[in-house]
């Protein structure tokens, strides 16, 4: 992308930087908001507080049925059948951050943009799918409790939808680094 050929100010690579740029601290807002949110749906879980909070019915029935039938040890292992989603969470924002970085720091079509994509790409799917299977099978296996397994449409459609969005960026990314290359080989 030709940066001086901007005929507007706040367009073009301007734009694009100026995006990066909160993308990027977003992203570390995201990351900071996760693991604070993991430790305070931790704590309120397992004190109890559940019900005076907006919690989706099933975790809160799930962790009420934890402090009656496991006893209080096993309310212990509420942080760890939470944390392969919040840490799915924490790595999906990284790619992102991963992302906006290199928008910010290189041009917008090379092999570093188009690999970043596909690695933000993987982690959605990732996070699909550790957030949707990983705390259910940790609760049998730690407590034998019935975690609900949450299954939504919409989730996985929209995941899925941007994660095959993003991979057609990826590759359109590195198609066109390709095709930038060989017009530069060839004048």
């Amino acid at each position: 992308m030709n940066r001086e050929s901007n005929s507007k100010p706040g367009t073009g690579y301007d734009a694009l930087r100026r995006a990066a740029y909160h993308l990027q601290a977003l992203a570390s807002l995201g990351q900071l908001a996760v693991l604070l949110f993991w430790i305070f749906a931790s704590v309120a879980l397992y004190a109890g507080i559940g019900s005076m909070l907006t919690w989706p019915a099933p975790m809160h029935a799930w962790a009420e049925g934890l402090r009656t039938d496991a006893g209080r040890s096993a309310v212990l292992l509420i942080p760890l059948v939470l944390a392969p989603a919040a840490l799915a969470a924490i790595w999906l924002l990284s790619r992102l951050h991963a992302l906006a970085r290199v928008l910010y720091r290189g041009e917008p079509i090379s092999p570093a943009v188009s690999q970043a994509l596909a690695g933000l790409a993987r982690a959605i799917l990732g996070y699909l799918i550790v957030a949707t299977f990983a705390p259910p099978f940790l609760a049998e296996l730690v407590a034998a409790t019935g975690y609900p397994l949450t299954l939504g449409f919409s989730s996985w459609y929209l995941g899925l939808i941007a994660y095959l969005c993003l991979r057609a960026m990826s590759l359109l990314v590195a198609e066109a680094n390709r095709i930038s290359d060989e017009n530069k080989a060839f004048v």
